[in-house]
């Protein structure tokens, strides 16, 4: 048995999540908690169409990426349970409408915003630190890519 040895006393899980739970009240109230996990999935569909309306240039298409992701099962079964994976989608899609505004702005703010919310995602999920990587790698890769161009860094 699997839960019976010490793997499990040895979990990790990040407690950005139940902070934020506690901080509006919704320890304790399934009916909050709920509604918490539902503001943190409506939140995250205005970010994710304004990244779609700068990636595909387009309000329509935009659109159509939102409305068929907020009917894929499994954005509505994270949706239904008390769970982290709406938070993480709200800040995930935070950093990435940051950090690409961040590219196309010359605001010294929008990094050091998108860092934090970087952050917050490790605090939320540890698999935050997967993003971490990969904005480390990009940020790499793209500077590596314009010197070989030739364009000043």
């Amino acid at each position: 048995d699997v839960c019976s040895s010490d793997l499990c006393d040895q979990q990790y899980f990040p407690a950005g999540f139940p902070l934020l739970l506690a901080a509006v009240g919704a320890e304790a109230s399934l009916p909050r908690a709920h509604a918490v996990v539902l503001m943190c999935y409506v939140l995250s569909l205005p970010c994710l169409w304004f990244y779609a309306t700068r990636a595909l240039q387009s309000r329509i298409l935009a659109h159509v990426v939102v409305m068929c992701f907020a009917v894929l099962p499994g954005t509505l079964l994270g949706v239904q349970g008390i769970l982290s994976e709406s938070l993480y989608l709200l800040l995930t899609m935070a950093f990435l409408l940051l950090h690409e505004g961040s590219r196309v702005e010359s605001s010294p703010r929008s990094p050091i915003t998108a860092g934090v919310v970087l952050g917050l995602l490790v605090c939320v999920r540890s698999i935050g630190a997967v993003m971490i990587l990969a904005a480390c790698v990009h940020a790499i890769v793209s500077r590596v890519w314009l010197l070989a161009a030739g364009m000043s860094v």
